[in-house]
C-alpha cells in the first residue's frame, strides 16, 4: 500500500481497495527510525484477499482483514539495514503472527473476518 504523501503512516479499512507499491524502497515520509521504533512492537499488517491482477505500482488491493504481527527485523534499500536479516538486493521483514489483546477486547468494530485483531488506531 502507498501511505499518504509526506507520511510514514497509511489508513485503510477492511473491504477497501488499495493501489500498491513496490516495496523497493521506503515510502518518502518514512526514516529508519520509524522502522527502528517498531521492532519488538505488536503491529497489524492487512491481509489482501483480491487483487486486479496488475503488478508493480499499478496493481490493487483488496483488504480482506488485518492480523497482529509481532515485527522483530527489516531490511530495505539504502540506508535501511534495520537488523540485516537480509541482504544485497534482498527487501524482507521478519517477525511472527501473534494474538493482538488491549483491553478494550469487548469493543465492537463492525463486520469483518476475524483474524486475531480486535481494533486499528494510529499514533504519532
Amino acid at each position: 500500500m502507498k501511505p499518504n504523501d509526506g507520511a510514514c503512516s497509511e489508513a485503510s479499512i477492511i473491504g477497501g481497495m488499495y493501489s500498491s507499491d513496490t516495496g523497493n524502497t521506503p515510502p518518502g515520509g518514512c526514516s529508519p527510525s520509524d522502522f527502528d521504533a517498531l521492532i519488538g512492537t505488536t503491529i497489524l499488517i492487512p491481509i489482501f484477499d483480491k487483487t486486479n491482477d496488475l503488478g508493480g505500482n499499478n496493481g490493487e488491493y483488496h483488504i480482506y482483514g488485518y492480523a497482529a504481527f509481532t515485527f522483530t527485523g527489516y531490511y530495505f534499500s539504502g540506508t535501511y539495514k534495520g537488523t540485516k536479516i537480509c541482504s544485497g538486493m534482498q527487501r524482507c521483514i521478519s517477525g511472527h503472527f501473534t494474538k493482538y489483546v488491549t483491553l478494550d477486547d469487548a469493543l465492537e468494530i463492525g463486520s469483518g473476518p476475524s483474524l486475531g485483531a480486535s481494533i486499528v488506531t494510529l499514533t504519532p
